[in-house]
């Protein structure tokens, strides 16, 4: 999650789990792995880093898991340059994936819906035409009528 700092992958999915289920801040999950997690651990003298956490430690961690997960479905490896900002080294591979959802991860894009309802015919169209047509302005507009 950082240059030398490590974390289990245990504790990123509960840091992501309270972040997704009960709204826990990037702040307070590192506030409460300082108080509860931690202990008094303290690093080795010659050791340049604490085992303090911050937000951005958690943000960083969520991050890096999500690609790394990303890349091992698609059976790929994850590839980020080791110098520069976070925010630079990760913007490629975030970008992709963005892209990849939004053409390939949305099952809904290709929905048709199969089910309609039968209306009584109103003297002026069939009630199968009015269902269609309805069922074409929700798919249109992102709805589906069959939930």
């Amino acid at each position: 999650m950082g240059d030398h700092q490590f974390v289990e992958t245990r504790v990123v999915n509960l840091w992501i789990g309270m972040m997704l289920m009960s709204w826990t801040s990037a702040t307070n999950c590192a506030r409460l792995y300082n108080t509860s997690l931690s202990g008094s651990h303290a690093p080795p003298p010659d050791w340049s880093f604490e085992f303090k956490l911050k937000s951005d430690h958690v943000y960083n961690a969520f991050m890096i898991l999500s690609l790394m997960e990303d890349a091992a479905i698609r059976q790929e490896q994850l590839v980020i340059p080791h110098t520069g900002l976070d925010k630079d080294r990760f913007k490629q591979a975030i970008q992709a994936r963005n892209t990849r959802m939004r053409l390939y991860n949305q099952p809904e894009i290709h929905h048709y819906c199969r089910k309609y309802i039968c209306f009584l015919s109103n003297g002026k169209t069939s009630g199968l035409e009015v269902v269609l047509k309805a069922n074409l302005l929700l798919r249109q507009e992102g709805f589906c009528c069959c939930h």
